[in-house]
């Protein structure tokens, strides 16, 4: 993974952004994503498209029946996940012994990479046993970003925002996806879109922003220089990858798990192209299909968080427990409910953290421990606004 933090302006954000996706994990590169159209850095103007190609590493196997022999199974693969034992004459679900030693009559217990222990009462039984298995499965989406030269319905130069695509199939020579296989448009400001941004937004207009990544997710904030207005400047978050997997989930997810958001200064624009829940990645998180194959889908943001209006005071730390109250980011179709869990990023209540705030998630568990720094947002449309509790920001991971 890599974290990066840097400065640009309207005129380089394209391919400042660009370099950073495509060139900035130096550690390990397998990481970085891949430049599509232009066909190098020194050509992007107003335009470029990359490929990300995140990983699929669990897979799960459903339904393998075995019988129960000398107390023990021997699956037909390794063990890389989560498991259940299904017993079929009986019809229950047995009790995984994480803790290891002697199961008793309900449980099972993992013995080696392929093998399950059990109670010498099941002896002879015949199972089924669903389990995820090691895998290395790639896929590939792509995400188009422009500038447009000028704002909506005028000639001012645009020095404001970025539009975004994301999609499947791209086509370098002719710049485009096929028919159905594409997103609408969303955006991420960095300075609102005013009469007065327009006297102070120039293309050297300065802009701050994060950037963590992998080949499976970039999550990141650009925000405007607020030393040049008090009242115009923008902080965006954006979104672009797959979704981690919900523990307990009963398939893999592989049908569609990428997607994209950002942050704007205008309302979306609502369509009808993919049905009444098409995504506008502003208000909501799009995806590129759903379990059931509807394409570029909304999926809006659930977190763990408290009522928008309780009151609070300047200290949010809990006198209980010494830490801050931050939730995971959970993804939920309208239809199929919890999805999967956005990367890198967690949701923070801003009361009492500053900006650019380092916090550190399960402190003091070794091979656990995660460093974020926290950022604080006010773009007026995110999927985050959509959330119970709008005075959120966003905390993305630092540590590499």
């Amino acid at each position: 993974m890599a974290y990066i933090h840097g400065f640009t302006n309207p005129k380089n954000i394209l391919k400042d952004l660009a370099t950073a996706l495509t060139t900035g994990d130096v550690l390990n590169p397998d990481n970085n994503w891949q430049l599509v159209y232009p066909s190098s850095l020194d050509e992007i103007t107003n335009k470029f498209v990359v490929k990300a190609q995140p990983v699929t590493d669990k897979l799960w196997v459903k339904n393998e029946p075995h019988t129960i022999l000398n107390n023990k199974v021997t699956l037909n693969n390794t063990i890389a996940g989560n498991i259940r034992v299904y017993v079929l004459d009986k019809k229950y679900y047995l009790y995984w012994k994480k803790s290891g030693g002697t199961p008793d009559v309900m449980e099972f217990v993992v013995s080696g990479a392929k093998e399950l222990t059990f109670h010498p009462s099941l002896e002879g039984k015949k199972i089924l046993v669903s389990y995820e298995k090691p895998v290395s499965i790639v896929h590939e989406y792509y995400v188009k970003f422009e500038k447009p030269a000028t704002l909506p319905n005028q000639t001012a130069e645009n020095n404001h925002f970025i539009t975004w695509v994301i999609g499947e199939n791209y086509d370098p020579t002719t710049d485009t996806f096929p028919v159905d296989h594409y997103s609408e448009k969303g955006k991420i400001n960095w300075f609102k879109e005013t009469d007065n941004s327009l006297l102070i937004a120039k293309d050297w207009l300065p802009i701050e922003y994060w950037l963590s990544f992998d080949k499976n997710a970039v999550v990141g904030v650009v925000m405007g220089d607020p030393g040049l207005s008090t009242s115009d400047w923008l902080s965006s978050p954006f979104y672009f990858g797959s979704l981690r997997q919900i523990d307990g989930a009963l398939e893999t997810d592989l049908v569609g798990n990428f997607g994209g958001f950002g942050g704007s200064y205008t309302p979306p624009v609502l369509s009808k192209r993919y049905g009444d829940f098409t995504g506008t990645g502003i208000t909501d998180v799009i995806m590129v299909a759903t379990k059931t194959g509807r394409p570029y889908q909304a999926h809006k943001v659930q977190i763990f968080t408290g009522y928008e209006f309780r009151e609070k005071t300047f200290n949010g730390q809990s006198l209980h427990t010494g830490k801050h109250a931050v939730s995971e980011i959970v993804l939920a179709d309208v239809n199929e409910n919890d999805r999967g869990i956005l990367r890198h990023c967690l949701a923070v209540p801003r009361v009492a953290k500053e900006h650019g705030t380092e916090l550190i998630y399960n402190r003091y568990i070794s091979g656990e421990e995660e460093t974020y720094i926290f950022l604080n947002i006010n773009a007026p449309y995110t999927p985050i606004n959509t959330s119970p509790d709008v005075l959120v920001g966003i905390a993305i991971r630092t540590d590499i």
